[in-house]
């Protein structure tokens, strides 16, 4: 448990099969300590003993994925997480009771197959459950460093009667914005009948700031229970290749690992995303689904 907390808090991922590595987990396990300030230590100690180090902070600092700042209204929405030309960026989504966390778990090249591990966390979002059981469901996102990057709301609160034949909706704001002045970066739609044989399909579909700009950056379907909701840049372009896709891939041996560590689900949610795509606004969505 205590090298999943090292992998997930900071980063850092050791290998374990060095001689040195008994030594220092024993060392990192019998601080009478707290948590945090043992899996720090081991993770000092395991460096000092040669352990190597797979994937880190300096991994995310290289990619300017250590401190971020928001986009500004028909910009994307957090401008480092715009995957690179000929990269594909793999996340995963650990949910927590109060927080989820947004991990980048590996970069591959589109044309060379490459595939590089980082298993580095980008974002956590903070969410209250007073919020969500009786206002408008507010999702705080923070980097690494603690600060807020941008802000999931909800149109209506939970108790408005306009939700029982209304669309699912939530808008994003940047850290600092009144919500009452209306600055949305961008407004999620969900289309509460569904489209396709028997309305069994599901349809999201982004606006950039509000709906009334008729403006259509992202536009979601899933086909049925079960399946992966795919990215597209709008409803022209859905039967090409989608630009992202979100997975759950259930009960895997590495999913039960981090459970039993605690700090993730038992449902292990994957998103892969293009190059030239706002791996921001992608994961807010796909937060944005799970969440509804």
């Amino acid at each position: 448990k205590l090298l999943r907390y090292v992998e997930f808090w900071h980063g850092v991922r050791l290998n374990c099969s060095q001689p040195g590595w008994v030594t220092c987990a024993a060392v990192g396990l019998a601080q009478p300590l707290a948590t945090m300030l043992s899996a720090s230590v081991l993770c000092i100690i395991g460096l000092l003993c040669g352990a190597e180090v797979l994937s880190g902070p300096a991994a995310l600092r290289s990619l300017k994925l250590w401190s971020l700042r928001p986009g500004s209204l028909g910009k994307p929405l957090v401008p480092a997480m715009v995957v690179p030309p000929r990269q594909v960026f793999t996340f995963d989504l650990a949910d927590r009771v109060h927080e989820v966390h947004w991990n980048l778990e590996s970069i591959r090249d589109e044309v060379t197959k490459e595939e590089n591990m980082v298993r580095g966390g980008v974002l956590v979002l903070h969410k209250k459950s007073s919020s969500d059981r009786f206002g408008h469901g507010t999702m705080k996102i923070a980097d690494r460093t603690g600060k807020t990057v941008f802000v999931l709301r909800k149109t209506r609160i939970r108790w408005n009667p306009v939700n029982i034949v209304g669309k699912v909706s939530y808008r994003i704001y940047a850290p600092a914005t009144q919500f009452s002045s209306g600055g949305a970066l961008f407004t999620v739609n969900q289309e509460r009948t569904g489209t396709g044989i028997y309305w069994t399909r599901e349809v999201w579909t982004v606006f950039q700031g509000r709906k009334r700009s008729g403006i259509v950056v992202a536009y979601i379907v899933c086909h049925g229970p079960g399946k992966p909701y795919e990215f597209f840049w709008d409803a022209q372009r859905a039967s090409g290749d989608p630009i992202a896709r979100m997975w759950e891939a259930h009960s895997s041996a590495e999913t039960l690992a981090r459970s039993d560590a605690g700090s993730y689900s038992t449902q292990d949610v994957r998103v892969e995303i293009h190059a030239a795509v706002d791996s921001a606004l992608v994961l807010a969505v796909c937060t944005i689904i799970r969440q509804s």
